[in-house]
């Protein structure tokens, strides 16, 4: 919960006109360069580490009940833009053609060139680091009733399954296409991996969910099968993946989120706090993981991007612009709704507390630092 309302929080810290600054440092981002906006990441995690962390607590003093107030924020935004996740992908598909895909395997071959055994180095840790389990973790230790809770709750209040949905648009608009791709799949791990596929049925006896199995067992096998059923089927794949986008986008909100949120703010008000903590240790512990293990991964993608496809991000902000002009300025009303005065509040806490923030980042991403 915490990081999409954070995320917008600081979307409304830089909307408007009348934010001189922080309309030059979003105008510096769009036009750096995917090396520069690395540099700038850096300088956030080596000279602002604390700055998330300093935001949330500021928040929390400031408008009690921060989170659930936020996310009914975004909840009133689903009322105005409703399927927006969905919008977006199909926007950003439709405008950006092949290039988001292309730039996904152009990286994947810079990463194996650089790091051979980067997929089964990656799996393992993810095993040993992965935030996602540590947060499940956390919460399941601190609030142990909440998953018996959570999950009666979407019994009662479930709309129809996104999984359904796509797979019934695959058979009625691309039959055939699953069975293609699988035939695929088989003739690639006849050719390449003798035996993967009679260790897939035991590890499907044992109860393994076959992608996950093979994410985690065999991850290599799953980067060359992507390289090769793009190649062989980009065209119907985005085609498909249009149309499932197009299906959900259409498909009726459920009153699943509302129902969360009253859960939470009656019977379980200390979760948000444990979800921020458990998180944001898990996320560190892993970055500095993979970082050790992988010290010039950061580096060999943003050169690979650089070089291949500088102007992807620029493209994709773009894009949402032209479709959304004044989604920025929605979801602003709709935090000051809840949370008054949230933007001027927050552009005098960093003003005060982080001075010279603005001018350090907009110098990195236009390399004059």
């Amino acid at each position: 919960m915490r990081k999409p309302i954070l995320a917008l929080s600081l979307v409304a810290l830089m909307a408007g006109g009348a934010a001189a600054q922080s309309s030059e440092l979003k105008e510096a981002f769009k036009s750096s360069t995917p090396t520069r906006r690395l540099a700038a990441r850096e300088l956030l995690h080596e000279r602002y580490a604390n700055l998330p962390e300093a935001i949330a607590a500021h928040l929390d003093e400031r408008y009690p009940n921060f989170e659930v107030r936020g996310a009914r924020a975004l909840l009133t935004l689903r009322q105005k833009y409703p399927g927006l996740g969905f919008a977006i992908a199909r926007h950003l598909l439709e405008d950006l053609g092949d290039e988001p895909a292309q730039a996904f395997l152009d990286v994947q071959e810079a990463v194996l060139a650089r790091y051979p055994d980067f997929p089964e180095r990656m799996a393992r840790l993810r095993q040993q680091h992965g935030p996602r389990l540590a947060v499940a973790e956390a919460v399941e230790t601190r609030h142990p009733g909440f998953r018996t809770a959570f999950l009666q709750l979407l019994g009662r209040n479930r709309a129809d399954s996104p999984r359904g949905l796509a797979w019934q648009t695959l058979r009625e608009k691309h039959p055939g296409l699953a069975l293609r791709l699988l035939g695929d799949l088989s003739e690639l791990a006849d050719r390449e991996q003798p035996g993967l596929v009679v260790e897939l049925m035991r590890a499907r006896r044992r109860g393994e969910r076959p992608l996950l199995w093979l994410a985690e067992n065999h991850p290599g096998f799953l980067a060359r099968a992507a390289r090769e059923l793009h190649a062989r089927h980009k065209t119907e794949l985005r085609s498909a993946a249009l149309d499932v986008l197009k299906a959900l986008e259409s498909r009726p909100p459920g009153t699943s989120a509302e129902a969360v949120l009253g859960l939470i703010e009656k019977d379980y008000p200390e979760l948000p706090a444990t979800l921020r903590a458990a998180r944001r240790q898990a996320r560190k512990s892993f970055r500095q993981a993979v970082l050790a293990e992988f010290p010039e991964l950061p580096s060999v993608v943003a050169r690979t991007l650089e070089d291949k496809h500088p102007r992807l991000l620029a493209r994709a902000m773009e894009s949402l612009e032209s479709h959304y002009p004044e989604l920025r300025q929605d979801a602003l009303a709709a935090l000051q709704s809840e949370l008054p005065g949230l933007k001027e509040d927050l552009q005098s806490f960093v003003k005060a507390n982080y001075p010279s923030l603005e001018a350090d980042l907009t110098a990195a991403l236009q390399g004059t630092r």
